[in-house]
């Protein structure tokens, strides 16, 4: 009867470690912005990921195919950033599309969350990404 009650506990124990280590590692994704380019190909995203207990809220700017579902999967999982900022405190951004190719991505050059940003592309997929 202890070897069975003992081969509980381990088992218990085992799966409330494997539910903790799942919620840890759930990663969630904030949309603050999207905009779908003149010609509706892309859709432009501003929004905050958070990478799960261990990884702090990270800012970031993609650009997807309109056509795309499931948006929140690709951009949690697979997403091409272009812009990638890793303060958990910024929130000043702003993106807009010019044209069908040119995407700007405007933000403060003077606030300090400025040196968190740690990806910046600047052509994706024929699209010229201009920083204000």
């Amino acid at each position: 009867m202890k070897k069975l009650t003992t081969n509980i506990i381990r088992i218990v124990t085992m799966l409330s470690i494997i539910v903790f280590l799942k919620g840890c590692s759930e990663k969630k994704v904030e949309i603050q912005k999207e905009i779908i380019s003149p010609n509706g190909l892309y859709t432009a995203y501003v929004y905050n990921f958070n990478g799960g207990a261990t990884v702090g809220l990270n800012q970031c700017v993609s650009i997807i195919e309109s056509n795309e579902s499931e948006i929140n999967d690709i951009l949690a999982n697979d997403s091409p950033n272009i812009y990638f900022n890793t303060n958990t405190n910024s929130k000043e951004i702003d993106i807009e599309w010019e044209d069908d190719s040119t995407l700007k991505i405007i933000y403060d050059e003077n606030l300090d969350y400025l040196d968190y940003v740690k990806l910046k592309v600047d052509i994706f997929n024929g699209i010229k990404i201009k920083y204000e």
